[in-house]
């Protein structure tokens, strides 16, 4: 394995686990323990790891920055589709509905599947896919600029879509949500795509997994009374669940 390569695979690994010791990360990797110690002395010096008795642990951060999708896709993969699959009961017959981008969202596609006269809009190339097979769906694509990597639409033909459309909900996926700061992204350009997507929803249905209450992120997209629901996995401890509730967010946890 280059080393490269390594150090990537060993923050990847530490983003999915948060803690790793030396001899974990040497058995996944096939490479001996002083090779892990320099490569995770490499990580320290860039800022990306903290050093702990025996391993390493994933820098905490003001600002969370954003995982490659890859990775979305597999972190809290059980609570996901916990939140998916509740998120998608409330679908309704002849309804219409807007899926936005997300790895969370993504996870409702299966719930949908059996979903009768229900119209689809999203700007996610791999949700179009995933519901192409759904018999009694009206699926539509915004348009707009690929953002490579992300499978996301964005720029103007994906703003000019959404603001002549009016959907029932929209299910939105989000990178922090912060006490004092609202709904928040790391991506500025999905930041104005998101804002257009809250006026013409009827109501606003954010997914979010647990980890996602306790991060930040550089640009803000809501207010907490621009947002009709939150749908949150169990994992959610009891104390940040009671401040969110007592700062006027309703959320479910599932």
């Amino acid at each position: 394995m280059l080393h490269a390569e390594r150090l990537d695979k060993i923050r990847e690994y530490l983003i999915l686990n948060k803690y790793a010791s030396i001899q974990e990360l040497s058995d996944t990797f096939h490479t001996s323990p002083a090779t892990i110690r320099r490569s995770l002395k490499e990580l320290e010096d860039r800022k990306v790891v903290d050093s702990v008795r025996g391993g390493a642990v994933l820098r905490g951060a003001g600002n969370t920055f954003e995982h490659p999708y890859s990775i979305k896709r597999r972190k809290n993969e059980g609570e996901k589709k916990r939140i998916a699959a509740y998120a998608a009961s409330l679908v309704s017959t002849n309804s219409s509905i807007y899926l936005d981008a997300s790895s969370t969202v993504r996870e409702m596609t299966e719930f949908l599947q059996t979903k009768r006269g229900v119209s689809v809009c999203t700007n996610d190339v791999q949700i179009a896919g995933d519901l192409s097979s759904a018999e009694d769906l009206v699926v539509m694509v915004t348009g707009g600029v690929l953002r490579q990597g992300f499978y996301s639409l964005s720029g103007y033909f994906a703003d000019q879509f959404v603001s002549r459309t009016q959907v029932d909900c929209a299910f939105m996926g989000i990178d922090a949500i912060s006490p004092t700061n609202g709904f928040m992204l790391t991506n500025i350009e999905e930041i104005g795509l998101k804002q257009s997507v809250q006026k013409m929803a009827g109501e606003l249905v954010v997914l979010a997994d647990h980890e996602k209450f306790r991060q930040s992120a550089f640009l803000k997209a809501w207010d907490y009374d621009e947002v009709s629901l939150v749908i949150t996995g169990k994992e959610l401890e009891d104390a940040l669940y009671l401040e969110y509730l007592d700062l006027g967010l309703k959320i479910e946890r599932v």
